[in-house]
């Protein structure tokens, strides 16, 4: 304990922000930041192409702090702009902050803790979520507070919520891979490949970072999207199948891998839902239909999921109320006879 305290505030963690016409809160994300209890760090904040005075506020910010860098992107979109600014980070940790949400102030410090006691690679807080004026914690963790050694343990890739937020990685992790860039679900292409690199994860129940959810925001699975932008979100999940199969990981994962695929599909399958023309959720359930089968869906959510919450079926956060898809799955799959 005396040794991590000793070398504790000499390790320099980055934390990235993209951002996109955020002037109106992006520089509380900042200050969320600049108010921690742990000092050394740096803030890559990446403009988005934005179109209103969001650089002015990050530009007016750096010049009162020098730990404050506004840099800018070559190509469009979230991931390509999380990816400049890993590109572009010197910390030896890295973390990422929407431009909406914010970091409680003893979090870097708590996560970097962590991070050096146990030497893991990832180290993953709870969220609190704020939403109508309401807060709730997020997630809900199989296990907490010890270390999951993910290369004895394959299944344990299930465990880690396909999001950036809340999350602290080692630099190697995130170093080697392009993140693809699509309109949703691009936490997952992140994720994902960043725990093929991973050995170890450490998760902390404790809820340290503040995801306030807004109706126009990309993540949000009320949303509607059309047949194009789904299409154009499957690239994120067949990236990840293709990138595993590069690094090598893709034998010693091929099992959780084909769970984290199906529940990909079934993300499209609830977002499809929101599609009012018929035509369209036709072309959207033939594509699905095409790439994986209801049955196998069913079973890579109860693998995700557990015994004792199957009746829960609480995706992400979101969508629709868990009783009512679990009877709604209950009932497509006995019409075709995949539920005993």
């Amino acid at each position: 304990m005396e040794r991590v305290e000793g070398m504790l505030d000499s390790v320099k963690v980055s934390v990235v922000i993209p951002y996109y016409n955020a002037e109106a809160y992006v520089g509380r994300a900042v200050k969320s930041l600049l108010s921690q209890t742990y000092q050394n760090i740096e803030i890559v904040a990446v403009d988005d192409f934005s179109t209103d005075s969001g650089r002015a506020v990050l530009d007016e910010l750096s010049k009162g702090d020098s730990r404050v860098r506004s840099v800018s992107t070559k190509a469009k979109g979230a991931n390509w702009a999380r990816h400049a600014g890993v590109s572009q980070s010197t910390g030896e940790y890295i973390a990422f902050l929407d431009s909406d949400d914010t970091w409680r102030e003893d979090a870097i410090r708590s996560m970097l803790y962590v991070a050096l006691k146990e030497n893991v690679d990832i180290v993953c807080c709870n969220v609190s979520q704020f939403s109508n004026g309401r807060e709730e914690k997020l997630l809900s963790f199989p296990r907490s507070g010890v270390v999951v050694n993910m290369m004895e343990e394959p299944y344990s890739l299930l465990e880690l919520p396909p999001m950036v937020c809340g999350k602290l990685f080692r630099a190697g992790v995130l170093r080697g891979f392009q993140f693809e860039s699509v309109p949703f679900a691009q936490d997952w292409n992140i994720c994902y490949k960043a725990a093929a690199g991973a050995s170890t994860v450490f998760f902390l129940d404790e809820c340290l970072y503040n995801y306030i959810r807004r109706d126009t925001s990309v993540s949000s699975l009320k949303k509607v999207h059309g047949a194009q932008a789904l299409k154009e979100a499957e690239r994120s999940i067949l990236d990840i199948v293709d990138y595993y199969e590069r690094v090598g990981a893709s034998e010693r994962l091929r099992h959780p891998l084909f769970v984290v695929y199906c529940l990909f599909y079934l993300d499209l399958l609830l977002r499809s839902f929101r599609i009012e023309d018929r035509g369209t959720r036709r072309t959207v359930y033939r594509m699905i239909s095409g790439r994986v089968q209801l049955g196998e869906v069913i079973k890579a959510l109860f693998w995700k999921l557990g015994s004792k919450n199957r009746k829960r079926l609480i995706f992400l956060g979101g969508g629709l109320p868990g009783f009512v898809f679990y009877e709604c799955l209950r009932s497509v799959s006995r019409r075709v006879g995949l539920w005993s």
